[in-house]
């Protein structure tokens, strides 16, 4: 343990000192610091001479609620584009990809009507199909 006097030294050293840092008295070392805080995140310039601080929070609430409106109209459109889509699962479109397998084979049958598996405009006969097709 110091003495009296030996406290009484460090505290007039302490404050005899430029930075005025602070000593436990007891131990001589530094005191504590905490780090508390932090910066601004956005350094903000002052407003122009003339600039009323209140026309200035003005303008930045109405930036504000057009940003909060272009926002919310963006999030309708969306929502509106996905209230339109179709959403199948794999066995349904394993079913369509067969009807539509099944209806091109019978339109290239009436179409193929030499059965060569080649369509010639040449022998193309149009009767077998259906008017709304054509």
């Amino acid at each position: 343990m110091n003495s009296s006097r030996e406290r009484f030294q460090i505290m007039l050293a302490n404050s005899q000192t430029l930075s005025n840092d602070l000593y436990d008295p007891e131990t001589g070392q530094e005191l504590f610091k905490p780090q508390v805080g932090r910066g601004p995140r956005k350094v903000r310039r002052p407003p122009p001479k003339g600039t009323n601080t209140a026309e200035m929070l003005y303008q930045k609430g109405r930036q504000t609620q057009a940003k909060k409106f272009h926002k919310e109209v963006a999030n309708v459109m969306d929502h509106k584009a996905q209230q339109n889509t179709v959403f199948t699962t794999n066995q349904t479109k394993k079913i369509m990809d067969a009807r539509k397998k099944e209806s091109f084979n019978l339109i290239f049958g009436w179409l193929d009507s030499d059965n060569d598996g080649q369509i010639s405009p040449q022998k193309i006969d149009i009767s077998m199909i259906e008017p709304d097709l054509l």
